[in-house]
């Protein structure tokens, strides 16, 4: 985890990661006062990330884009974000316009810290990259063959949700 030296009361979070992002050498583009987007690698790809701040709400949304199924099979990717989104308790998986599938989520920030909203951020981040890499198995698993994988198991809709359910057992 990344640690700021000011404790100063920042009213715009991004503000505040911004100056992470540049610490860290990131490449990044604030395209207003409440948006802020950069390229961040995943377990399973890289992935854009954008980040809304909304002042009246105190809260930071968080979207995290899957550039590489614009050329997947809606029908079958629809189906997989269905089942995706029946297990997820906190943010959801949508389809922009163009085609990319894009994982959304929200977190309320309280008036505290720099570094607790650093934390708080990377951890809604962490999550949410996590939510997204679990879906890229699925659909990579969906992608081959049943006997490619395993000679006696058809990896339907059904069978590949199981992968998407509660890890750590919360559900």
């Amino acid at each position: 985890m990344a640690q700021l030296k000011s404790q100063k009361q920042n009213t715009n979070p991004l503000d505040i990661f911004e100056d992470l992002l540049e610490a860290s050498q990131y490449r990044f583009e604030r395209q207003n006062r409440f948006r802020l987007s950069f390229d961040c690698n995943g377990k399973r790809g890289d992935y854009n990330i954008i980040l809304e701040w909304n002042d009246d709400m105190r809260a930071l949304r968080i979207h995290v884009v899957m550039p590489q199924t614009q050329n997947r099979d809606q029908q079958s990717l629809l189906q997989h974000i269905e089942k995706a989104n029946e297990s997820l308790w906190r943010g959801y998986f949508a389809v922009d316009g163009v085609g990319n599938t894009i994982f959304k989520n929200v977190i309320e920030l309280g008036s505290y810290g720099d570094n607790a909203i650093i934390q708080d951020i990377e951890a809604i981040l962490e999550d949410s990259m996590d939510e997204v890499d679990r879906l890229w198995v699925v659909l990579g698993l969906s992608d081959k063959k049943s006997d490619d994988l395993f000679a006696d198991t058809h990896w339907d809709v059904e069978n590949l949700s199981l992968l998407l359910s509660d890890p750590k057992g919360n559900a």
